[in-house]
């Protein structure tokens, strides 16, 4: 039986909106206990949305993550081996929800 590894079914994004935030409300310091600290922040990068939509994200491409399909010359020739964690789409969600929870705690 072929082994199916958890990214394959599994979508390579995904939006979590938490609507109300506005880009002035927050420092440009901002940072949060979410996978790795915040990495992103920012108008929004999708078009339909509008002049006043304001992101802040993270990322899971940290040393020590494990990035399916993603390993650069220059990784291996700084000593990574390909190991990691593989964060998955539920520990991805999870974290999304503690950053919306912290914004929300920043903004009241």
């Amino acid at each position: 039986m072929t082994k199916i590894n958890p990214w394959e079914n599994e979508p390579d994004q995904k939006e979590f909106m938490a609507y109300g935030l506005k880009k002035d409300y927050l420092d440009s310091d901002f940072d949060a206990d979410v996978h790795g600290g915040v990495t992103h922040t920012g108008a929004s990068p999708l078009e339909e949305d509008s002049a006043d939509s304001y992101y802040v994200g993270f990322d899971c491409a940290h040393a020590g993550d494990y990035i399916p399909g993603f390993v650069p010359a220059i990784m291996y020739s700084l000593g990574y081996t390909g190991e990691g964690v593989y964060r998955d789409m539920n520990y991805v969600e999870q974290e999304c929800r503690k950053l919306a929870r912290q914004v929300k705690e920043k903004l009241q």
